[in-house]
């Protein structure tokens, strides 16, 4: 077998524990199989995370774990890749008899591959060491333009929510026929305004006072008003977004 076929040659057979931990060709495992594997409290995975991954100041991002999103019965959800020497942190953390096992496979791993770093390189050896390291960036580069637009898209959403919002509340805040009025082009005269609410069937006169139908009662509101010689009264008002409703 030649050194181009050597390096082409299949994965070996995983063992129980690399299964177990989900260990990639990169020699990565992912959070939540070391969650597993350690044997951590159930439904505690997100506030682990935060704590030991996310928030842990000796832990860089794109260079120690990277973040990355799973489908959990059909609702997205957070993971990470974690190198072996990230990983290995976390056991010693844990301060567990499956901790210091997957401690001493993890402390194999890099003792294997500095063994494989110091070795002589062929001409080979090192394209394909190269080639990996592209390949690597590239796939970093990926994930690191995912989550950020993840965030974008995120953000968006909010800022839609909040448009939304907004524009309801606009819409749901009452005027006076007269300010309705001037929402026309060209605007309409208050007495006007009441006529087409009437037209539409929105309200009617009853003992000279302007009162709301069944069908306008979705749309207005009776406010108290204080006329200029202290006498207190009733005016009907209307959302803003009735005008769409009148013919």
């Amino acid at each position: 077998m030649n050194e181009l076929q050597i390096l082409n040659h299949p994965q070996e057979r995983q063992t129980p524990i690399e299964v177990a931990l989900q260990i990639d060709e990169q020699g990565m495992t992912t959070a939540r199989s070391l969650y597993a594997f350690l044997e951590l409290a159930s439904g505690q995975f997100s506030r682990w995370s935060k704590s030991n991954i996310l928030d842990n100041q000796f832990a860089i991002e794109f260079e120690d774990y990277w973040g990355f999103d799973i489908v959990v019965e059909g609702n997205p959800t957070a993971d990470y890749k974690l190198t072996s020497g990230f990983a290995k942190k976390l056991c010693m953390i844990s301060k567990s008899l499956k901790g210091e096992e997957a401690r001493e496979y993890f402390v194999t791993v890099e003792q294997n591959a500095k063994k494989l770093a110091n070795k002589p390189q062929t001409q080979i050896q090192i394209l394909a060491a190269i080639a990996q390291q592209m390949a690597e960036q590239e796939q970093i580069a990926i994930a690191h333009t995912y989550q950020l637009q993840l965030q974008e898209s995120r953000l968006e959403q909010v800022e839609n929510k909040i448009e939304k919002r907004l524009t309801e509340d606009f819409e749901m805040q009452l005027v006076t026929p007269t300010q309705l009025g001037k929402m026309f082009e060209p605007a309409l005269s208050g007495k006007a305004m009441n006529q087409k609410l009437r037209a539409s069937g929105l309200q009617w006169k009853v003992g000279g006072e302007w009162v709301a139908t069944v069908d306008g009662k979705k749309y207005s509101s009776s406010e108290p008003i204080q006329l200029p010689n202290g006498e207190m009264k009733y005016q009907l008002k209307w959302q803003r977004k009735v005008k769409e409703l009148i013919n």
